[in-house]
């Protein structure tokens, strides 16, 4: 499943990928993991148009391009069973950030 955020343009600043990885775990589940891109040219220019937001987006997609830290060490039971749950907190996250800036979400 690929989940964006993307500015008015129709310009995807953020493009991730959430998925079961095909291998198995020694207990025979799957892990839930995830990949992201940045969009560095729409990303650039939503940092430009905002300088008065400049520290808070460069904090919000800093966490966002970190995002597989935060499944893999801190929200942890990352398993198949959760792919629901996983997808709808990750979600959130980008609905909460892309709201502060005017972005849409979107799912692939």
């Amino acid at each position: 499943m690929t989940l964006f955020l993307r500015d008015s343009k129709n310009r995807n600043i953020v493009d991730m990928d959430l998925f079961t990885c095909s291998e198995t775990n020694r207990d025979g589940s799957r892990s839930v993991d995830l990949r992201v891109g940045i969009g560095i040219v729409p990303y650039s220019i939503l940092l430009l148009e905002n300088q008065d937001k400049k520290e808070e987006i460069i904090k919000d997609f800093d966490f966002i391009d970190e995002m597989r830290g935060w499944l893999w060490e801190w929200r942890r039971n990352n398993t198949e069973e959760n792919f629901k749950q996983i997808k709808d907190e990750v979600k959130d996250i980008l609905v909460k950030i892309g709201g502060k800036y005017k972005l849409w979400y979107v799912e692939d």
